[in-house]
């Protein structure tokens, strides 16, 4: 009934149900019951409900190669649901041969682990190791050194070039509008403070306008270094994005 509720999307009932049949059950019906409340849970896109339901179920499992799958299943909802680094512990704690059907899975699961973390060579064997043939792990390879010779932009040389001329970071970066407002902003209190200085006194242009200055300056050049690192992820996720292609089950 669970199972054919969560069939019909009546995804609430089903988790009732199940929650239900593990409660009542006397642990006869566990491994089955908290597998499908991972699946009712994924359609729900409750992944770390998901991943906790498969964690119980794995724990129960009454074969290797059924323990293997839901801790598939259990990666695969932790990096859904923004934990990757949790991922890549249940992910290493598997023992899988080789020549295992789950060993591909477990090896691309860790690889999208390892790139979310900026471990691109560990990233690019556990890529590898999961591609189905030897055309596919030479264009990984290919792409991997690719994303080896992106360097621009840099963060720090952003944020530099926006310390020494406000914007600079910004056009280095290539977000030209931000740049513009940075100058400008920038400037123009730079040009106030000047004006109520000589017009009125440096006390004053220092308690009006200098927090001004301040606030506008510091925030341009952080702003420009993160800028920066959204470019630097952008050209780095078309890549990551190219890798994943190359990899089928």
């Amino acid at each position: 009934m669970a199972q054919l509720n969560a069939e019909l999307g009546n995804r609430s009932a089903a988790i009732q149900q199940l929650e239900r049949v593990i409660f009542f059950g006397e642990g006869k019906y566990d491994a089955k019951a908290f597998e499908l409340l991972g699946q009712v849970h994924l359609q729900n896109s409750s992944f770390t409900e998901a991943a906790d339901a498969f964690n119980q179920s794995a724990t129960l499992a009454e074969s290797d190669s059924a323990h293997n799958q839901l801790k598939l299943l259990q990666a695969s909802a932790l990096i859904r649901s923004g934990k990757p680094q949790l991922a890549s512990i249940e992910l290493l704690g598997m023992q899988v041969p080789q020549g295992d059907s789950a060993f591909s899975k477990q090896q691309f699961l860790l690889g999208i682990t390892q790139f979310t973390a900026g471990n691109f060579g560990e990233s690019r064997a556990s890529f590898r190791n999961a591609a189905a043939d030897t055309n596919a792990k030479s264009r990984i390879d290919s792409l991997f050194d690719e994303l080896s010779r992106i360097k621009h932009p840099n963060a720090k040389t952003a944020r530099l070039l926006s310390i020494v001329f406000p914007g600079a970071g910004q056009f280095y970066a290539g977000d030209v509008k931000n740049g513009i407002n940075s100058m400008l902003l920038t400037g123009g209190f730079v040009a106030l403070g000047y004006f109520v200085a000589t017009r009125y006194s440096l006390l004053d242009a220092t308690v009006a306008v200098i927090p001004w200055i301040q606030r506008y300056y510091m925030g341009g050049f952080k702003r420009a270094g993160l800028i920066a690192e959204e470019r630097l992820k952008e050209k780095q996720d078309r890549i990551y994005r190219k890798i994943l292609e190359e990899i089928s089950f």
